[in-house]
This record gives structure tokens, sequence and C-alpha cells, in this order.
């Protein structure tokens, strides 16, 4: 018998059934009377291999059980192997999955630790050498803003919340396009989009852990961005267009050139240097802002008698920043950014009108349909339908007359000068002097008001006059006055001459207008009045008004 090889039972049992008859034939063929020693040897040897049988049976038996379990193991050890293999097998691709994938993969859980398992792309894209087992909160806190910091923190308690709904949760994902600023080795910082995909993992009616996709967007963000800026810039364009269509070429030249003259003044009074030198001086940085307020109201004012829609809107709101700047009990050079940026804005647009023109070249639709006319008399043309568009903006009516004669020689070579101070007193006019429709005719008047441009007897040898008349409300003095001691140009409560009082409607700053509008001048248009006809070109004004009747201002220049 071999080793570990289990007896049959029918042999077992036949060799059983051989032993037991012999012992018993021997037994009977000498008989229990014999004494014969060998006799009684072989009858001692069969008793003891006959008791010896039950145990090999039970050798047997053991054996057999023995063979099983090995099979039994053997079975279990190739089976076990067979998995350990396809774990080895699943444990590679896994790996080769989390190395190749190029998004960062990785499991958090309620307190923001990172799981030990991440793919090799997370690190990368955190700039993180050690990720496993960090907090995502403390990567991300240094490039959020606190808002953004309370705001991740709470999206992230609500991630947890299973009684929340995954997906109402996820619509407020604050991570979906965020921006950082990772330091550069070589300085400076490097500016990255990271988008955060997250997936709850429920264990026993629980979020035990969350499944985080991590992505850098950049690209993707940038490509966007270019996109949208090329659809504000095609809309820009086509506003632009449409606006300067209407126009004749020699009316776009005098915007363009205004508007490049003002833009190069406001450039200069911007300068940093200038800023350095002024030391903080908040009075002196005031002064620099009521500079650009000038200019920029300009700008608006010309492109309002163009019917420049489109400029004149943007030097509208360019306005509005300036006059949050000078609603500002002290300024620092550093409140100048969002002015710097306007300007900037204000020159794209500028650029672009430039561009559109040279596209056109001499295509020009106004010229084919209407004669040519000199600079005074289409000055005259425009300032006429200035005062119709702005009136009916300010649901008034009001009509404009204009002695072109008159205003040719006082613009004799001052062109320029005179447009900007005649659009600035016509826009006065309709925008403070002129009542609604229904005031003049309760008081008598008729429903369309007048405003006259006509010349004015000569004070003298080689000088020249013009008057700005309309038969509106006329200046309330007593309104005035008290804005003037509001504002601290006149003093409480002491006496002031009329004088006094309508000089200070030429202050820079002052208004006594309640609305803020695309006419309205917040208290600068009278201030361009002043410097560019009285302080540049040396001119003078008088100013004539009778409560309820009239108000004319009359200019008067040297030849």
């Amino acid at each position: 018998m071999t080793h570990g090889a289990a007896i049959h039972p029918r042999i077992f049992f036949g060799v059983y059934a051989l032993l037991a008859s012999i012992l018993i034939g021997s037994m009977v063929g000498i008989g229990y009377t014999s004494s014969s020693l060998a006799q009684k040897s072989l009858v001692g040897v069969a008793a003891i291999a006959l008791a010896l049988i039950p145990c090999v049976f039970l050798i047997n038996r053991i054996l057999q059980q023995h063979q099983r379990t090995k099979t039994a193991l053997n079975s279990l050890e190739q089976t076990y192997g067979e998995q350990l293999s396809a774990m080895a097998v699943a444990q590679k691709e896994i790996d080769l999955i989390m190395e190749t994938v190029q998004e960062g993969l990785f499991l958090i859980d309620k307190e923001g630790v990172i799981g030990k398992y991440h793919s090799s792309e997370a690190p990368i894209i955190l700039r993180q050498k050690v990720l496993a087992g960090t907090n995502l909160f403390n990567i991300l806190k240094p490039y959020l803003s606190e808002k953004m910091y309370r705001s991740t923190r709470d999206f992230f308690d609500l991630l947890f919340d299973a009684s929340r709904k995954e997906r109402t949760v996820l619509s407020v994902n604050p991570l979906t396009d965020l921006e950082v600023n990772f330091p550069n080795p070589a300085g400076g910082f490097i500016n990255r989009y990271l988008g955060f995909s997250f997936r709850r993992i429920i264990a026993d009616s629980k979020v035990d852990r969350v499944f985080v996709a991590l992505r850098d967007v950049t690209n993707q963000v940038e490509l966007e961005n270019q996109l949208r800026e090329a659809e504000k810039t095609k809309e820009r364009e086509m506003q632009i267009l449409l606006n300067i269509l209407h126009l004749p070429n020699e009316d776009l030249e005098m915007f363009v050139k205004l508007a490049s003259e003002e833009l190069e003044t406001i450039n200069t009074t911007l300068r940093a240097e200038d800023f350095a030198a002024s030391g903080g001086n908040s009075g002196a940085l005031r002064d620099r802002l009521q500079a650009v307020y000038r200019s920029v109201h300009n700008i608006k004012g010309n492109a309002s008698l163009l019917n420049l829609n489109y400029f004149q809107k943007a030097a509208h709101h360019f306005e509005a920043k300036i006059k949050d700047l000078l609603s500002r009990r002290s300024l620092t050079g550093d409140d100048f950014l969002s002015i710097v940026v306007a300007q900037a804005g204000l020159r794209g647009d500028m650029d672009d009108l430039r561009n559109l023109r040279s596209k056109l070249g001499s295509l020009n639709l106004s010229e084919n349909t209407q004669p040519q006319q000199g600079p005074v008399s289409a000055l005259a043309e425009l300032l006429r339908q200035l005062v119709e568009t702005a009136a009916a903006s300010l649901e008034k009516s009001a009509r404009l007359t204009v002695d072109e004669f008159a205003l040719h020689a006082f613009a004799h070579g001052r062109t320029d000068l005179i447009r900007d101070v005649l659009v600035q007193l016509v826009r006065n006019a309709v925008a403070h002097g002129v009542e609604p429709a229904a005031m003049r005719k309760a008081v008598g008047k008729p429903d369309i008001a007048q405003i006259s441009i006509y010349a004015l007897p000569a004070p003298g040898p080689g000088v020249f006059g013009l008057a700005v008349r309309d038969d509106g409300r006329g200046l309330d003095l007593e309104r005035i006055r008290k804005r003037a001691e509001q504002t601290g140009l006149l003093v409480s409560g002491q006496p002031a001459s009329t004088e006094e009082l309508i000089q200070c409607i030429f202050e820079s700053g002052f208004s006594t207008s309640e609305t803020d509008d695309l006419h309205s001048g917040r208290g600068v248009g009278m201030d361009i009045v002043k410097k560019k006809f009285v302080e540049s070109a040396g001119g003078s004004i008088e100013v004539f008004s009778e409560p309820g009747q009239f108000c004319e201002f009359r200019l008067y220049i040297a030849s």
C-alpha cells in the first residue's frame, strides 16, 4: 500500500472475513485441548490480527477524509490563486488608469480630507507634492476670497447632507470654474482655472464620502472668454456702424478729432508720475478728476450732437464712475483705477470707429442724398436736431432757431470751440430751462418752447457777440442759493448778490438737477463753457434771467 492511499471497503471486509475464517478453522482443527506451543502461538497471532482490524478500518477512514480535505484545499487554493491573479490584473489596470487619466480623481470625507488613493494628475493640477491625507479646504483657502471660502464650506455641508437631493446641491457648485493664481517658481504667478465636479458615495443611507473629479479647464475658459469677447466686439462694431452710416464724412471726422483730443487730455491728466507728484493730496486729485470729467462730458455732448447714441451712452457710464469718486470724502491715486479702465474702454471704442471708417472707405450713404454744407450751416442743422432729440427724450417740446449769418461771423476760425460751447448751452436749455408742455400750457405759454441763437450788438471794435436764449422757467436763484450753501460755495445765511449766485452755476460739479440722465450736465456743462470759452479763449459770458420767462447767455469774443 502506497503512503496516503485508502483501502477500499470491499477489500477491507474481504480480508477481515478471510482472517476470521482462518482463525476459526485453526481453533477447530487443533482444538483447545492441544498443548502444542506452535499451535497456541498461531492462534494468538490470528487473534491479535483480528483485534487490529477495526483500527485498520479507522485509519483507513481517516486517510479517506484527509484525501477529501486535501482535494478540497487544492480546489480552494486554485480558486484563490485565480482570484488573486484577477485582482492583480484589475489593480494593474486601475493603476494604469489612475496614472494616465487627465483628471484629478480622489475621495474626500466630510472634513475635506483626501483619501489614500488618487490619480497621478491630481497633485500636479493642485501643485501639491503630497496629496493623500491632506485637507482640500486648506489647499484651496489661499486662493479663495473669504466670501468664496465660506460658500465652498457651505456647499460641502450640503453635499454631505443626505436629506438634500444631489442634483439640487450640485446645481449650486461654486467651484465649476475656479480662478487661481499659483506661485511661479520663476517669479510672479501662474493663472489657471480649475473645474471641480462631485458625486456622493452612500453607505447605510448616509453620505460616507464624496468622489471628486478635478480638471484644469484653463484652455476651455480662455476660449469661451475669447468667443464672448469676439461676440461683444461684433455687437459693438455693429452698433457703431449703425450709428455712423447717417453721418457725412466731415461730421464723423470732426467727432473723431474732438474725441481723440479729449482722450489725450484725459491720458495726460492720469499720468502716473503726476499722481506721484501730488503726494496723495485729495484736493489735487479732485481737480484732476474734474478735468477728466469735463473731457468726458464734452465727448458726450458732441456725441449727442451727431446722434451717436453708442458713444453718448459710453461717455454717460464713464461719467457715472467719475461721479462716484467725486462723492467720496477723500481720494487716493488707487481710486483712479476704475477711471483708467473706463478710459481704456472708450479709447477702444474710438479705435473700432476708426477701423470701421477705414473699412467703409469713401462709402457714405448720406452724401448720396444730401448736398454739401459749410461747417457753420452743418453745425446749425446739427444743433436743431440735438434740441428736438433731447426734448423728445425728456418728454418736452422745443424748437431751435439759428441766425446762421451771425453764427458764421462769431465762429470764424473757431468752429470747434463754438461748437463745444453751444452744445453745452443748448443741452442745458433743454434739460434745465424748458418746462414740460403741460406746465407751459398751465401758465399760458405755447406748448413748444423756443430756443434761439442770434447776434448781439458789438460792444466794441473787433468784438463779436452771440446770444443763446430760451423762453423757459429761468434761473431759480433761491434754489441755486440753497445748493451753493449745501456745497460750501456760499456761507449759509450770508447775503449774496444776484451776480454771485449766477456765478455759482459755472463752478465745477455744481448742479441743481435732481435727475441723472443722458442730457443733464451733472454740474459739468457750464464748467466746460467757462474753461473753454472764458479761460482758454479769452471770451466773456453774461447771464440774464427772469423767473418764469427766460434765460439768456451772452457770449463775447474778440476777433
